[in-house]
């Protein structure tokens, strides 16, 4: 990945905003995975770690690039959205 759109870590000196999140069940199950998968991560940094690599995907996309997700045997371009 590029760096061109790194996240920059959080200061002590940053203000801090309470959010509310509405989400279905089914979002909220995907969040949790995503947290066990993290081992332990909070879902504060699971959100902060998606916006990353949105982030990052967005950058490629408008540089013109593409995504290559390759698997064991398997090579797969994917159009970001």
């Amino acid at each position: 990945m590029s760096s061109t759109t790194e996240t920059p870590p959080e200061t002590a000196s940053e203000e801090r905003i309470r959010l509310n999140l509405v989400v279905n069940g089914h979002v909220k199950d995907r969040i949790e995975r995503l947290q066990r998968l993290s081992e332990g991560a909070s879902l504060t940094e699971i959100v902060r770690r998606a916006l990353a690599v949105y982030e990052e995907l967005l950058a490629i996309r408008e540089e013109g690039g593409k995504l290559v997700v390759e698997g064991k045997e398997t090579r797969e371009v994917l159009k970001i959205i």
